[in-house]
């Protein structure tokens, strides 16, 4: 079994829904804003073109609302990340 089995993946969104996404290329970061409906944990995987993992953040939220998660553009080591193109994988477990 892998860790995203373990997430409740729902269309239409009945837990989680995608409000934005925020980058600035002068201020290192990009910040994610969704709306989750109910209490969880909220998992961000970041990938690079390849598809190859370079930063995984869980944020536990124990209310439901407006909610973001601030990724600083390092890598699991705290390595800044070059210029590119990077997808994020957003999943929510209640």
């Amino acid at each position: 079994m892998t860790g995203v089995e373990d997430f409740k993946i729902s269309f239409p969104a009945e837990d989680f829904q995608l409000l934005g996404y925020n980058s600035n290329s002068f201020n290192a970061g990009a910040l994610i804003k969704f709306h989750i409906y109910q209490p969880g944990e909220v998992e961000l995987i970041v990938t690079d073109l390849l598809g190859q993992p370079v930063r995984t953040i869980k944020q536990n939220f124990p209310a439901a609302g407006a909610k973001a998660i601030r990724w600083d553009t390092a890598d699991e080591q705290g390595h800044p990340l070059g210029s590119g193109i990077y997808f994020d994988h957003t999943f929510f477990r209640s």
